[in-house]
């Protein structure tokens, strides 16, 4: 009598223990999905603060440039074109990542390539295909 009960006992604890395991690797997935928007949001922030004083900055210079230009009456010297011209393209890179759909593209190439083994060197899981390649020999 003692071992029918020990055994139901034995085989609800067993139970028990599988739905908490499954329940602590939901929680922790939830954890880390909500660890990883948070990452997300702030480099996007960053982003956003990087190119509101990144443009500042261009604003400054390119003002003085420009009045420079327009006090002694000729043209830019050409060592200052060349910066500005690239600061320009640096700016617009960093507004396309910061408020444009830089993010949308570099994410849908992400899934392009994970998706596609022929990119990788060594495939994402690799452990898992090993695994795999072990239960099917």
């Amino acid at each position: 009598m003692g071992s029918t009960i020990s055994s139901s006992m034995g085989d609800a604890m067993e139970r028990n223990q599988k739905s908490m395991s499954k329940l602590q690797e939901k929680n922790m997935k939830k954890g880390q999905e909500r660890m990883r928007r948070v990452m997300m949001a702030q480099q996007m922030a960053l982003a956003r603060d990087r190119f509101q004083w990144m443009s500042g900055v261009y604003s400054v210079i390119l003002t003085g440039v420009t009045a420079r230009c327009i006090h002694s009456r000729t043209s830019p010297p050409p060592q200052a074109i060349v910066p500005l011209i690239v600061a320009g393209t640096v700016i617009a890179w960093h507004w396309d990542m910061a408020y444009g759909t830089k993010m949308n593209r570099i994410n849908t190439e992400m899934a392009k390539i994970t998706q596609d083994t022929r990119y990788w060197f060594v495939p994402i899981d690799a452990p898992f295909l090993e695994e795999n390649e072990e239960e099917r020999a």
